[in-house]
């Protein structure tokens, strides 16, 4: 006892000599939609439109095996023309339907699931009800976005040095589909001069037309395949050109490489439609054998939903026929409704040459639908770019675009394969990441500060070719749903700066949904570096290490799209760079006095920690209504109370109301019918007694107009009347029904989303759902409803937590934050120079003996710093880390304490410890 009260004393007066001294508080549109309507089809009266369907009975398994196996054009092309058929027969019975209700199908695909049609307007609801229809969108129009010495030399891309050494890109082919190549320039019945070795006609040795290195011009659209407007033969020459006839006439990436034109244009203007995009796709990855074809560049404007077919298909022929397709990010600066989505391929932006710094008009990110994918992927040079000019080789066009970035990182991509031939469009796609120089300094200022403006760097051929040589250090591997992370040793030298890119691939191309894998590299159990983006595939980290040895890549998946997975991981050499610091925390606080306002409980389980795969207007929005949801047993917690029912704004962007109000009544319970077996009579669902938790009350609800970054952010909170406690019975279902009967804007249609479970495979909740407030039945949708977050009834004993938003980094000032204390407490930080022992103590060192049951000293008590509790529970204190070189990689740790006399004898409770690595 003598020990207890010394101790707490001790603390008390310190703390309190110490506020008197020094006190600390803590501080606290997008672009119009598209019209509905696709355009004029030929029948008269129809529109053209894009079918993508749920399943079919074959894969292309087959196909993607033969491209993999490097089996023969003979194989390939009849194994294409049995997909083909397989095709057609599935779509019969779509088709016959089609043309019941007065349209057509105009073509069928197999490299995605889906077909061309025209049909009249109003006869999209009916085709709409087709059972196995997973998309039907229209057939929008497309079009080009709109020198290559300086892009190509030492001060940027330093492709020239290579050239002067042989390394010119032969034995490998790149695709380009844009607005054609032009193969009878000014009508002289051959190539341009830049499709010919070293831009010169008399040398027929390219093995195409004419001799040239033009191996194909293959008319796809409805323009005929010579160029039609001088897009296409650009950007054949920024990727591949051999030059032409003209004093600023340079070569491309690869100038011996071949070139096969696909032509997409079904205008004069080059516009095309997305069907002919799809129809591209498709023969490029059917010719991919027959033409050696590695990497396939597309300068045109697109869609960002990853379900859009032409993006299917862009992403099935990285994923079965290995190509590695590169797309311009797009002209619109910060918008990017228009960005292709190019999940399995690179998006790239534009930078000036030279400067390096990131084009006014480049699109820069985050990626519309999907606010938290980076975008673009990387830059390169797309500013005054000199490239061949149709029709007219004495001469030449200087354009700007991110249509000019693209090809850069195209031809980039067919060196590397030229010089390393067992590689994989994945494996390319790793090392580019990788080997790509950092721009931040050279673009200091918003907007353009940031990963979503010059995406993960500038494209550099240099180190590119030095990884393809051996010089890098490769891994192509896998992980399972058995092996959820794998590990690999690599040499590192002291002084020294590296960079790793890993890759992997979406293999659903009718899903948003795809793997989510994370980076770390260690050493002696320090972590170097990490990465864990949500919504890219890929990830990359810099990190200089101040050791020679080995470090520790970890590759690790939180979710598995397939099992076995494929992924790619390419390390090399970098300029040194400062070290990163960070902060991770351990151990566990223990009960004080403080509020719980947090949401603590989520349904499902499983998405606490992620987002939902839709959002719904149902509950809070829509019209007046009857919405009832049973969870799985699996997804809810032995127990929980509440006395706040909580909903959170999805991640995709849906602008709220304003000043919206909803007529609100909710009741809870539990049923004995299942999420599987849900019936759509609300009654026949309810089996036990329900408690009306909220009677009908006017529920103002927040108004935002920026998407949810966090799955966190609970903005949307609705007090209860009465609490709900909820015990988990053998047999007994969650059950909670929602009735909104009026709203601000009456009985209209409210546009009020919210984040939502769409997984008919695992079932987690399930919905029945009415468009009337006073409806006996409705329709069940099996696998759907909305996220919901509960706030504990009983607010008080809450763990206060210790946390930084900084970076710990020699020379700079850190946030140490307190949440969830005590109110209006005394507190205190402890910095510790260790976590295993302090004074002769082993740490965690346990506090019952003085009265703190649960509680542990996790840091060493070197210095406490004292500090304020607000009125909400929060405290901060700021701390500048010394600008010393030595503190580099050491480690400070951190833990708070707070003046608590209810919380047990001893008065005091504990948050966690906070680990910092300081980084400079």
């Amino acid at each position: 006892m003598k020990t207890r009260s010394f101790f707490f004393a001790f603390l008390s007066g310190i703390l309190l000599l110490g506020l008197r001294g020094n006190p600390a508080t803590a501080q606290e549109g997008p672009a119009p939609s598209a019209s509905p309507h696709g355009p004029a089809g030929l029948l008269p009266g129809t529109e053209k439109w894009i079918a993508v369907f749920k399943e079919r009975s074959f894969d292309l398994s087959s196909f993607r095996r033969a491209v993999f196996d490097h089996a023969s054009p003979e194989v390939i092309r009849a194994i294409t023309a049995d997909l083909e058929k397989r095709a057609r027969r599935e779509h019969a019975p779509f088709a016959a339907l089609v043309k019941k209700l007065g349209g057509r199908v105009t073509e069928t695909w197999w490299i995605i699931d889906g077909c061309a049609l025209e049909i009249p307007y109003s006869k999209i609801p009916l085709l709409r009800k087709y059972p196995n229809l997973l998309l039907l969108v229209p057939d929008r129009i497309q079009v080009p976005l709109s020198p290559i010495k300086n892009s190509t030399n030492i001060k940027n891309h330093r492709v020239d040095p290579l050239q002067a050494k042989g390394i010119l890109g032969k034995g490998v082919t790149v695709a380009i589909l844009d607005t054609g190549q032009d193969s009878d320039m000014a009508g002289t019945g051959r190539p341009h001069a830049v499709y010919y070795v070293n831009g010169d006609p008399t040398n027929t040795t390219g093995g195409g037309i004419k001799g040239s290195r033009l191996l194909a011009n293959v008319q796809i659209g409805k323009m005929p395949p010579d160029d039609v407007q001088g897009h296409g033969t650009a950007v054949a020459g920024i990727a591949a050109g051999g030059g032409w006839k003209n004093s600023a006439a340079d070569m491309g990436h690869v100038p011996m490489a071949g070139i096969v034109g696909y032509s997409i244009a079904d205008t004069r203007g080059g516009g095309c439609y997305t069907s002919t995009v799809v129809r591209a796709w498709q023969r490029c990855g059917a010719e991919k054998a027959l033409y050696g074809i590695v990497a396939a560049n597309n300068s045109y404007s697109g869609s960002p939903n990853p379900l859009d077919p032409a993006q299917q298909a862009l992403d099935s022929v990285a994923l079965n026929a290995d190509i590695l397709p590169v797309v311009a990010c797009g002209n619109s600066g910060r918008y990017t409704m228009r960005s292709q989505s190019c999940a399995n391929g690179l998006a790239v932006g534009a930078v000036r040459y030279d400067t390096k710094k990131v084009a006014s008009f480049s699109s820069r990110g985050p990626l519309y639908g999907d606010a938290r994918r980076y975008y673009p992927d990387l830059c390169a040079c797309g500013v005054s770019v000199v490239m061949p000019a149709r029709n007219r080789e004495t001469s030449n066009t200087v354009g700007s675009g991110t249509s000019m970035a693209a090809p850069q990182v195209c031809g980039a991509a067919a060196l590397y394969r030229s010089l390393r031939k067992k590689a994989t469009a994945l494996e390319t796609k790793a090392a580019i990441l990788a080997t790509t120089e950092n721009v931040a300094k050279q673009n200091p200022s918003a907007p353009y500060n940031s990963r979503n403006a010059y995406g993960l760097g500038f494209l550099r051929d240099d180190r590119l070719a030095e990884v393809a040589q051996g010089k890098g250090f490769i891994v192509n591997d896998n992980l399972t749903a058995f092996t959820r992370k794998k590990t690999f040793q690599m040499p590192v030298q002291a002084g020294k700066g590296y960079s790793i890119a890993l890759a992997w691939n979406r293999y659903n191309v009718k899903s948003r949904g795809w793997s989510d894998l994370s980076l770390t590299v260690k050493m002696a159990n320090r972590i170097l570096a990490a990465s864990d983006t949500p919504r890219n595939l890929y990830e990359k980290v810099v990190f200089s290490t101040v050791l020679s040895g080995k470090v520790t890549i970890e590759v690790k998946a939180s979710t598995l799209e397939r099992s076995p997975l494929p992924f790619s991981l390419v390390a090399c050499e970098v300029p040194p760079t400062a070290f990163s610091g960070f902060f991770t925390s351990y151990g566990r606080g223990c009960k004080g006095t403080g509020i719980v306002r947090e949401v603590t409980t989520v349904l499902p389980m499983d998405y606490a920690g992620k987002w939902g795969e839709t959002q719904t207007d149902k509950i809070l929005g829509y019209y007046d209504h009857r919405c009832q949801q049973i969870y799985s047993p699996s997804q809810v917690p032995q127990y929980f109370s509440t006395s706040v029912i909580a909903f959170r704004h999805d991640e995709t962007y849906s602008p709220s109301i304003w000043n919206y109000w909803a007529e609100l009544t909710i009741d809870m319970g539990t049923t004995t019918v299942s999420p599987s077996r849900m019936t759509r009579y609300f009654v026949s669902n309810i089996k036990g007694t329900m408690l009306r938790v909220l009677p009908k009350t006017k529920v103002k609800l927040p108004y935002w107009t920026k998407v949810n970054t966090s799955t966190s952010n609970w903005l949307i909170r609705i007090p209860l009347a009465r609490p709900f406690t909820y015990v988990k019975k053998q047999g007994e279902y969650l059950i909670l029904d929602i009735v909104k009967t009026n709203s601000s804007i009456g009985t209209s249609n409210a546009a009020y989303f919210i984040d939502a479970v769409s997984d008919a495979t695992n079932v987690p909740v399930s919905r029945l759902f009415s468009s009337s407030a006073s409806a006996y039945f409705g329709t069940v949708q099996q696998g759907m409803g909305a996220v919901v977050g509960f706030v504990p009834s009983k607010n008080e004993g809450a763990v206060p937590v210790l946390d930084s938003p900084d970076e710990p980094r020699i020379g700079k000032t850190i946030t140490l934050a307190v949440q969830r204390a005590r109110p209006n407490a005394v507190g205190g930080i402890v910095l510790g120079f260790s976590d295993r022992t302090w004074a002769g103590l082993t740490l965690p060192l346990d506090l019952t003996p003085i009265g703190a049951p649960n509680c542990s000293l996790l840091a060493g008590l070197n210095v406490l710093f004292p500090t304020a509790v607000d009125a909400k529970g929060s405290a901060a204190m700021r701390l500048t880390l010394p600008r010393d070189s030595s503190l580099i990689l050491g480690r400070i740790y951190f833990q708070a304490l707070i003046l608590d006399p209810p919380a047990n004898q001893a008065g005091l409770s504990w948050t966690n410890g906070l680990k910092g690595i300081i980084g400079g």
